[in-house]
């Protein structure tokens, strides 16, 4: 205790002088330290404490701020450099990419005597280090050698062995055969072995790798750290460093455990591969181990990583986007209708996507007919999400237990640009950023993966603090903050660029939809409880919640205005303004509401089901104006 008040005493040294007068020219003892300690007015101690409390809380507030404010600017800094990056991306196209043209202007300086071949080669101009070329001028005499051989064709034309020498050595330094019709034997054999196919990763030995060793090897369980279903983290290699060497199948490790040269062999507890399988793997690695079709090989490099998604001729544009009225991919009826399991409005056309039977149907919200069909092989359709600018269409499924993935279609031509999230079950939650630029998934492995569209489609990071299935994941629509829930009730928020944790929120009951507010500041939740509860992005405190069943909520969706449209196992839809208040309630559906959303800048809803069939309501009135179905005729007619 005597401690105690001397360190409060040394505090406040000058409170005791200012009241005591002068300082000892010694030092105290700490008897009378505390003597002197002793006869400060209590109330001035008081005083001075309050002070520097204020004083610290202050500080403090200032401090806080000013580390939200730092957060804030690295967010908006790392948000423009993505803006600049997606940008030049784009501009690339138009052909805006100078500091070519001093090449072209050094070129006449190359020695005139080969100036047949620099006319010929002015055309690309690009590479300066082919002005260096000339200096083979050994190839001209060598072309002359053929001359004297025209000779000897015609008298040849007889005994086809004869001229095969002469045309085999033209063939070589590939000028085209003689001006004779047919090409003879010997040369045509001999073509082939210059216009062998390149095999790619993506088309020949992806589906080797995943059938044989995917089952170990893979991006949920990756043994030994190799991922085989994958062309980035393939190259990358596992915990003993990379397996596959361009160009050099004997040092590629990989090939040495397929072709059982090394423990431990691959595929594990199972035959060798057949051999045409492993004449597929050598060959790719021999020819440069290309990652697709488009790649081309490099010398004892390894390949480009694909180019991303977002450098597709796509531009940046406002307004309405509508998909060609082609109904050649529709599938055949089938015998029952699938159920509608997800549903999604385009925020600039009036175009809602529903999910079918292994196909997306995209439909006229306002005229309510078929216009456009989406072909999704993978299997069962999960989730279905429309970029900010209506430009893409994000599907994600697949099949339980085998496979799942997220498709993206460029809604003005109805084609898939891309694919990614290979997984090895299906993809239950999916979203893509409002700028194009990341797309979430997740599913029953408990992991959220953020794919990087402007990096090859590229992992960016992963989000494992799930302890349950991914059940819903949502970007905000200013871009900043990324929401991820599982059906345990956890519901977290994430910084969107980084993956760093922002809130931590507890539902309470297994969660199956999850949405933004338009304004970005609140965020929705609901589930098998039935409420939905409004939670602030800013803080992470619970601002409001509501009752909108007393069964499971299985789907929401907020409009424009901040109303709230949620459906679930009780087949009724219900209307609920923003501050949770039930407008209306609308007829019972056929069955369980697995879906709805709001349509036409909210001036429609619609809401599907078990049943396969889809509702169409007006907010003011409690039938549905229209209806159609997941299982349409051939000719298109709902």
């Amino acid at each position: 205790m005597r401690c105690v008040w001397v360190l409060a005493l040394l505090a406040f040294v000058p409170a005791a002088v200012q009241a005591g007068g002068k300082p000892p020219a010694t030092q105290p003892s700490i008897d009378a330290l505390l003597d002197q300690l002793s006869r400060v007015d209590r109330k001035t101690l008081e005083a001075h404490l309050n002070k520097l409390r204020a004083e610290h809380k202050k500080l403090a507030a200032q401090a806080a701020a000013l580390r939200k404010q730092l957060q804030q600017t690295e967010a908006q800094v790392r948000a423009l450099e993505r803006r600049i990056k997606l940008l030049e991306i784009l501009l690339k196209p138009s052909g805006q990419v100078p500091a070519k043209p001093p090449a072209v202007a050094a070129k006449p300086k190359a020695k005139p005597k080969p100036a047949q071949k620099v006319a010929k080669r002015a055309k690309p101009a690009p590479k300066p280090a082919k002005a260096s070329k000339p200096a083979k001028p050994a190839k001209p005499a060598m072309a002359a050698k053929p001359r004297p051989a025209p000779a000897k064709p015609k008298p040849a034309m007889k005994p086809k062995a004869a001229p095969a020498k002469p045309k085999l050595a033209k063939a070589a330094m590939k000028p085209k055969p003689a001006a004779g019709k047919p090409a003879p034997k010997a040369m045509l054999a001999n073509k082939p072995a210059t216009k062998a196919k390149r095999l790619n990763f993506q088309d020949d030995i992806q589906p080797i790798l995943v059938d044989h060793c995917g089952g170990c090897h893979n991006q949920d369980e990756a043994r030994g750290g190799l991922v085989v279903d994958d062309y980035e983290l393939l190259m990358a290699g596992g915990s003993s460093g990379e397996v596959i060497v361009p160009g050099d199948p004997a040092g590629s490790r990989l090939w040495r455990m397929v072709n059982h040269e090394e423990q431990p062999y691959m595929p594990k507890d199972a035959p060798k591969l057949e051999a045409k399988l492993l004449a597929a793997i050598r060959t790719w690695i021999e020819q440069g181990a290309l990652p697709d079709a488009k790649a081309r090989p490099a010398s004892a490099a390894r390949p480009a990583s694909p180019q991303p998604v977002a450098s597709s001729a796509v531009p940046l544009v406002r307004g309405p986007v509508m998909p060609p009225a082609d109904l050649s991919a529709l599938r055949p009826p089938t015998k029952r209708a699938a159920p509608v399991t997800a549903l999604a409005a385009s925020p600039t056309s009036p175009v809602v996507a529903v999910s079918g039977h292994r196909q997306v149907l995209l439909l006229h919200a306002g005229q309510n007919r078929l216009l456009a069909a989406l072909p999704f092989d993978e299997g069962r359709i999960e989730r279905l999400q429309f970029s900010a600018d209506g430009l893409w269409l994000l599907v994600a499924g697949g099949l339980t237990g085998k496979r799942g993935v997220v498709a993206i279609y460029d809604v003005a031509t109805a084609k898939r640009i891309a694919t990614l999230g290979r997984m090895y079950d299906s993809v239950l939650a999916a979203a893509i950023d409002p700028y194009r630029e990341l797309v979430a998934a997740g599913g029953s492995n408990r992991v959220v993966r953020v794919y990087d569209l402007l990096e090859g489609n590229a992992v960016a990071y992963e989000i494992r603090k799930h302890n349950e299935w991914i059940t819903a994941v949502a970007f905000s629509p200013d871009a900043t903050l990324l929401a991820t829930a599982d059906r345990a009730g956890a519901l977290y928020v994430w910084e969107a660029d980084t993956g760093r944790l922002v809130h931590v929120l507890k539902h309470g009951s297994a969660i199956r939809a999850i949405a933004f507010s338009p304004n970005s500041r609140l965020l929705a939740s609901t589930g098998d409880d039935g409420m939905v509860r409004l939670w602030d992005t800013d803080d992470g405190r619970r601002v409001r919640q509501f009752r909108a069943s007393s069964q499971p909520v299985l789907c929401l969706d907020i409009a424009p205005d901040g109303r709230i449209v949620a459906g679930g196992q009780d087949r009724r839809v219900r209307l609920f303004d923003a501050s949770g208040k039930a407008l209306r309630q609308f007829a019972p559906a056929d069955d369980w509401v697995y879906a709805v959303c709001f349509a036409q800048g909210g001036k429609r809803i619609f809401a599907g089901g078990f049943s396969g069939r889809v509702s169409v309501y007006e907010p003011d009135r409690d039938q549905p104006i229209a209806s159609a179905t997941t299982n349409p005729p051939r000719r298109g007619k709902s």
